[in-house]
Parts: C-alpha cells; structure tokens; sequence
C-alpha cells in the first residue's frame, strides 16, 4: 500500500531533462533515541557541476503517512525539487555503497579471491597426486625383457624400478600432507569469507535492483552540496541502567554509575554518529481524550436469595489488609540536563557506532553523593534484617527509573529498582541482607500449652512476640517494623498491647505499622510482646490473620 501512494504521489510529477546523475550513499551522522523508537539524520555530500542534475540515494523508508523522510537543503546557491522515487532501478549496488560497506565489501572479495586462489592450489595438487599414481601403475606393469639377459642386467632393471616406485610414493605421500594441511586451510579460509559476508550484511548494503530516492538540484556554479534526511522509526529505543556501590565507614556514601542500554532501529548502521537520548514519546498520546456524557438511571431491584445476601454481608464485613497500597503518580517532566519544560534530554559526549541487533550498554557519567545506612527489620515475613542507605538527589537533575544492581564496595549483593528520583527527592536503596542480625517472629498456640488463643462466639485474643538478635562483634542500631493490626469497622474492637511501645506508629501514613529503634550490643537479644484483644457482635465471623 505505501508503496502505491509513493508511485502515485512521487512518479506522477512532471520531471525536467536532468543533465547527470550522481549517485551517493546517505550515513546517518546522528540519532536521537526515545523510550520507543528514534529519530535518524542522514547527510549527502556531492560535489556537482552547474547545472540541473539527480542526487541518487539508497531509499530511507520513515513512519510518516508516504513513508518518506523530511529533507532539507543544507546548502546556499542551490535549489531542489520535488522528492522523487525510483523503484527497482537497474543500478549497480556498489555504487551506493558507503565508506564501511566499500571496505566491508572489500574485505568479502579479497577473502573470495584467497579462497578461490587455495581451492586451486588444492586442485593442483590433486592432480599431480593422480598423475604419480600413474606413473606408479606404469612402473608395475613392467616385465622382463623376453630376450635374454644376465643376471646382472635384470637385478639393474629390477633396482632401477624399485628406487623409482620408492621414490613416487614419496612424493605422493608428501603430496597427501600437503592436501590434508591444505583442507584445514580451506575450511578456515572458507570461515574467513563467511564471517566477512556477515559483517558486510550487517551494514545493510544496498540490495540488487535497489530502489533509489531522486533530489533534484539546480545549480548556477559548481559547488559542493549537502542535504540532509531525517527518518522516523517506530522501533529502537533506550533504557537507563545503573551500578550504585555503597561505600560505608565514617562519611559513607553512594557511587552512582549511570549506563544505558540502546536498541538501533531496524538496519541501523551508525559509524561514529552525535547521539542524544530522550524521555520524550512522540509516538504516545498528544492530545486529551474525547469527554462523554455521564448518564445515571434507576432500576427496580433483583430479589436476591438469603443465601446470596448473608455472603454478602459477609464479604462488607471482610477486614481491610493490614497494611494499605499507596497510589503514587509521578511526572517526568521540566527537568534538567537539557530540557525544554517536556522531557529529559541527553547528549552522549562520545561518538557512537553500532549496528542493528547489536547489545550496547554505554556509560554516561559517576557520581558520588552522601547517604545514611540504616538496618531495618521486618520480623513478620524475614529470617535476618537487611541494610538500606537513605539517599536524597542533591543533583539539579532528576535520576531516570531504572534496573539497578546493588554493591556494598564491590561486592555484588544483587538487583533492584531504582525509582525515579527527582531533584531534591528522597528514597530509600537495599543493599541486601545481614546475616549477623537474626529475626524471629512467635505467633502462640493453645496447642502448645502457651497462653495463646482464647476464642469465645464474639472475641479472639492472641499474643505474639518478635525477637531480633545481634550476632555481630559490633553494636548494631536497628529499626524493626511490625504491622499492629487495626479495624475500620465500628462493630470490630480492637485492643492492643505492645511491650515495649513503639517509637513511631503509623509509619508514612501506613494504618498499623510501628516501629521499633533497638540498640543491641553484640550477642544482645531484643525481645517484643504484642497481645491483640478482638471483638464483635454475634452473628458475624472474624476475617484475620495474625
């Protein structure tokens, strides 16, 4: 279909009489990369004479309603046409190659031609192996002269045969080694060709009977012109990655290393291209949704069951869980390193050359910023506490969300995310577990002769405990978080105990969760009680879980 709409729209056009054709490769010379998909600038450099000509090109396809790209003349005193479109011409390839695919082509004919030259050599040999085999076969079909001879003449033929046969079979022995040597050669002169045919595939050269793009220039003088084209392509893009290695002792702090991992649209060859990187996605949403009409109505009812209604009095009645989800809306916008009020832009300080299909993960910069290791422990779910390090983006620049893996020095302690971090925002960073730090987490059993569980029709009280143990050489300041449990439902009472009290309840609005600051010197357990007194009115069911 596209290629329909390019033959109506492009062949149709009244052309000029055209003086020379000059055919040309188009390199892209720089790219930007979104998040999905990418943007590529490809430049033409021809010297031309005045006059009016055809400046012929590889055809670049673009995600655009013809699928072509935007051009633009980058040079004074000269004019340009209409774009043109030149399906399956009958132009030699190599004429459009361009520098690399010149060389990489180079590259295939030379390992061609020392291919060819050893298979011949191989041949050679060959034949000059079957020619002794002849010479041998000869040598045995000799007889003694009918005639008579002496003794002393036929001992002389017999000698003479027997050094020429020993002889042969020397040569056609050093002949086979030589043939055997030779067939190693050939399967790895073979692989050499192989593997430059690849390489020279891989920068997407120019097809047989390629379709071409067609720029009409018109010139008053002689000069050098150069037009640029720009692509749009719906698949490529990038994604940040980083390397955080926490540095602890007496002024800790966060090495942040920051990579990104780039995917190349299809058939990309960049050789040594400006790269940006952007957060920006024009292929996303650009304008509001349509509003509708939001209509109410009435209906009678549907006569339920008592079955179906007791269930679902039942559900209303469910406790909420014991810890509620946060809804977090973030927006990646007006931020610094380079950024008109939408999106974040990076400009790589390298040149950059990959091919399509290529893994590349560049490296962008290192920074150092100050943290605060905490431990934190989490009784109820963990066997030992784990290190965290609370970082705050001290940067004027925001810290893009992203895979993460965690080091303390350079110990690789494992992965995580790393949220999107704005200027001046906090978060808090794993840096994996301490084995040294022990958890126990004690619900009580009435089975067990504990008092535990006392249950009547309407109440339920329970005890449990939660011990942390240091097991290190080192005073350790530890922050255990333990979700008490609580109701929202007027009919459900609860009563709760906790001995020691915690030093904070409700951490970051989170309904029931409390916390504990413990100071254990080494070899010291810290022990916590909580007892949980529930009730309810007869009829109804608890829905809990200690």
């Amino acid at each position: 279909m596209r290629r329909a709409l390019l033959l109506s729209a492009l062949t149709t056009l009244p052309l000029p009489l055209w003086a020379d054709d000059f055919y040309a490769s188009a390199p892209v010379i720089s790219a930007i990369l979104y998040p999905d998909g990418a943007t590529q600038t490809h430049q033409i450099t021809v010297d031309l004479p005045a006059g009016q000509h055809r400046i012929l090109v590889p055809f670049i396809t673009s995600d655009t309603q013809l699928g072509l790209p935007d051009i633009t003349l980058l040079s004074d005193g000269a004019q340009m046409g209409a774009l043109g479109y030149l399906p399956d011409t009958s132009v030699d390839p190599g004429t459009l190659y361009t520098a690399a695919q010149t060389r990489a082509h180079g590259m295939v004919e030379t390992a061609k031609e020392a291919l060819k030259s050893h298979q011949e050599t191989l041949t050679a040999i060959r034949d000059e192996v079957a020619a002794l085999k002849r010479q041998l076969e000869f040598l045995s079909t000799i007889s003694a002269p009918q005639e008579a001879a002496t003794v002393e003449d036929l001992t002389a033929m017999l000698n003479l045969i027997g050094d020429q046969s020993k002889d042969i079979r020397a040569q056609i022995s050093t002949k086979n080694r030589a043939l055997a040597e030779g067939k190693e050669q050939e399967i790895d002169l073979q692989a050499q060709l192989t593997n430059a045919e690849r390489e020279f595939q891989r920068l997407s050269p120019p097809k047989d009977n390629p379709d071409l793009l067609s720029i009409p220039v018109q010139l008053t003088a002689p000069q050098t012109v150069s037009v640029a084209l720009t692509s749009k392509s719906g698949n490529g893009g990038w994604i940040p990655m980083y390397e955080l290695h926490l540095n602890e002792g007496q002024n800790p702090n966060l090495t942040i290393n920051r990579k990104f991992a780039i995917r190349l649209p299809s058939e990309a060859v960049w050789n040594d291209i400006d790269l940006t990187l952007s957060t920006q996605r024009p292929s996303g949403q650009v304008e509001p949704s349509t509003p509708y009409a939001n209509q109410a109505s009435i209906h009678k009812p549907v006569l339920t069951s008592r079955k179906t209604q007791a269930a679902s009095e039942l559900m209303d009645m469910a406790a909420a869980p014991m810890v509620e989800r946060e809804l977090v809306v973030v927006e990646e916008a007006g931020m610094h390193v380079d950024t008109g009020g939408v999106a974040v832009t990076y400009h790589y300080n390298q040149k950059v050359s990959a091919l399509a299909g290529d893994a590349q993960v560049l490296d962008l910069d290192s920074l150092i910023l100050p943290v605060t290791p905490e431990i934190y422990a989490v009784p109820r779910r963990d066997e030992t506490a784990f290190l965290v390090a609370q970082l705050s983006n001290d940067t004027k620049e925001p810290f893009l969300g992203g895979n993460a893996r965690i080091y303390r020095g350079d110990t690789l302690m494992g992965q995580t995310q790393m949220p999107f971090l704005a200027a001046g925002d906090e978060t808090t960073l794993p840096f994996g577990p301490l084995e040294g730090i022990r958890l126990e987490h004690v619900v009580a059993d009435n089975e067990t002769g504990d008092r535990g569980i006392i249950t009547t029709t309407n109440t339920r009280e329970q005890d449990t405990l939660f011990r942390v143990t240091n097991l290190t050489g080192e005073v350790q300041e530890v922050r255990a978080f333990y979700p008490l449990t609580y109701s929202e439902q007027e009919d459900l009472e609860v009563e709760i105990r906790a001995t020691p009290r915690p030093e904070e309840t409700d951490h970051e609005d989170k309904r029931g969760l409390s916390v504990w600051d413990l100071s254990l010197a080494p070899g010291e357990e810290a022990e916590v009680t909580i007892n949980t007194k529930l009730s309810w009115p007869e009829g109804w069911a608890l829905n809990w879980r200690p």
